[in-house]
């Protein structure tokens, strides 16, 4: 504990000594040895202070506590209060019970008590002190001192915060209990919202709770996520997630599968999976059908700049109404076919209704579009089935895959076009070539609060390389704690024919220590190799780091 910090505690203690201790019948209650302006009871109280210098004290009971403005001094007292200290340079002393005390502009003291606190800090130059209990404490903007005391607790603050007494991540976050509301939903006249509670704990507190719900022949699938504690604590606590079950489904049995993240991302779920019967006398079993499909152009060039077009398509479904719709253009060739993501297109829905509409989709072809016949296809899922999608295909796609031997069972689009004459860039021969990649800093100390590092990597490509063309993951070598996942790498010096390339990592506060594998993909539109220490070779075909190519042999290390 830093010395202003154990100084406080002291006043602090001092502070609670002087309110336990006043008598009831007494006029005034002390509070750092200050006459109260503000004074609560036993019960459940709301206080709220004015714009001067008030001395604010809660007492018993759960009391909701408003500094209001000046520099105020709040004592909570006992009970589990809610203590927003208010504009000023405040001094918040949380007492006893589960407190949630929030800072605001100034620069606050916020010190908790012997349970579980929640502690906020504000834009100011704050002190947060949790005292005993498993507390969290967030500072907020501006330069702060944190310091948890006792317990295990969580701090996430940004880097130029100082932390004391802060837990790491341990473990990963577990489900405890998975209960529905109910076990079967019939939804033959209306959509169902089914409500499940999630009892989750993690050693520092879950971020999001999500709920996938899949029928048992795997053709239909449902998702939901909450933030919604309605109980405990962010450690161990109950959540509430909606699932909204719409109609037209098909009558089937559903398992619900929880999973959590949680606050530096690490993934954990559960082991028992509850079931869900849903029942629809009226299910929608066909899939929505492309009507009409037209493009305003034929032809682009895109050897000097991008070029736009647009297409247009109408698109019917018999019951639950079209959900989404993609379009894409691919080239046809052994070498481009299918990997048209980088070409693909969606919208919201023109005109029309959800039975009968119309889309405009509007493309741009990228400047690095190789030349030669791309083909159209559109693609789109119903509202009682989003996660099933039919793609509808030109003339000229079934006509090359048939000349490869591959089946074609997509249905073809309507008037027989669906097809753009790309004139572009010359075939791509030469692969990118990696040249080094630097982790700086080498080694991120993240027991002292969150931490920024950055991922440089230099590369050279004879055709250029472009935005997303550089991908890094970083991740534990053990596998359970992800920093980054395959994250875009942007220009930061040189050209796209000879330049470096960056990527910011933060280190949240609380990170597991240890090494961290530094992965890196280099693509260009006909090559793709990843890179990553010869101890973690996942993939066929990836390359170990050369000796010296990598900072720490392709790691980087939290402390």
């Amino acid at each position: 504990m830093s010395r202003s910090l154990a100084a406080f505690a002291a006043t602090t203690m001092a502070a609670a000594l002087l309110s336990v201790t006043a008598p009831a019948e007494a006029a005034t209650y002390s509070s750092s040895g200050q006459r109260c302006t503000k004074v609560g009871t036993a019960r459940a109280d709301r206080l709220v202070g004015t714009s001067r210098n008030d001395v604010i004290c809660g007492r018993g009971g759960n009391d909701v506590i408003t500094g209001g403005g000046g520099n105020d001094v709040i004592d909570g007292g006992s009970g589990a209060d809610r203590v927003d200290a208010g504009t000023g340079n405040d001094r918040v002393y949380a007492g006893s019970g589960r407190d949630v005390v929030t800072g605001s502009s100034g620069d606050d003291r916020l010190v908790g008590g012997d349970d579980d606190d929640t502690i906020e800090g504000s834009p100011g130059d704050d002190a947060l002190f949790g005292g005993t209990g498993d507390d969290d404490l967030l500072g907020g903007t501006g330069s702060d001192d944190v310091d948890g005391g006792a317990g295990t607790n969580y701090c996430d603050e940004p880097s130029e915060d100082r932390q004391t007494a802060c837990t790491v991540d341990q473990e990963a976050p577990r489900i405890l209990e998975v209960r529905p509301d109910r076990s079967s939903v019939d939804v033959s006249t209306a959509a169902q919202v089914v409500t499940v509670m999630v009892h989750a704990v993690d050693d520092t507190g879950i971020l999001v709770v999500t709920l996938e719900a899949t029928s048992h022949d795997g053709a239909n699938r449902l998702l939901a996520s909450s933030r919604t504690r309605t109980s405990g604590t962010p450690r161990d606590g109950w959540w509430r997630v909606r699932l909204e079950v719409p109609r037209f489904l098909p009558s089937a049995t559903w398992d619900l599968q929880a999973s959590l993240q949680d606050r530096l991302m690490r993934a954990g779920g559960a082991e028992v999976t509850p079931e869900l019967t849903v029942v629809d006398d009226h299910p929608d079993l066909a899939a929505p059908v492309v009507r009409s499909f037209a493009a305003t152009r034929t032809r682009v060039d895109v050897r000097q700049a991008p070029a736009s077009l647009a297409v247009r398509t109408r698109i019917t479904d018999d019951a639950s109404g079209v959900h989404d719709v993609l379009a894409c253009a691919e080239p046809l060739t052994d070498q481009g076919y299918g990997q048209g993501t980088d070409h693909c297109w969606g919208t919201p829905r023109t005109s029309g209704t959800a039975t009968d509409s119309f889309w405009d989709i509007h493309f741009e072809m990228s400047r690095r579009a190789p030349s030669g016949t791309y083909a159209f296809r559109i693609c789109t899922s119903d509202r009682a089935h989003t996660d099933r999608t039919t793609c509808w295909i030109s003339q000229a796609e079934a006509d090359y895959r048939r000349s490869r031997g591959w089946p074609v069972t997509a249905p073809l689009l309507p008037g027989g076009g669906g097809t753009l004459e790309v004139v572009g860039l010359g075939e791509d021969v030469n692969a990118p070539v990696l040249g080094t990649v630097t982790v700086s800093p080498a080694v991120v100390d993240a027991s002292a609060g969150a931490r920024r590092a950055y991922v440089y990597v230099r590369a050279t490509d004879v055709e250029g390389l472009d935005q997303g063309d550089i991908l890094v993951s970083v991740y534990h070598e053990d596998g359970r704690t992800v920093l980054q996942s395959r994250y875009w790498a942007f220009p930061h010096e040189g050209t796209p024919q000879d330049g470096t390339w960056r990527v910011p990592l933060d280190v949240l506060g609380g990170t597991p220590p240890g090494r961290y594998v530094v992965e890196v993909t280099l693509r260009d539109r006909a090559h793709e190799t990843t890179y990553a220490p010869a101890d973690h070779l996942i993939g066929t075909g990836w390359v170990a780091f050369t000796s010296g190519q990598a900072t720490n042999g392709g790691y980087l290390v939290v402390r």
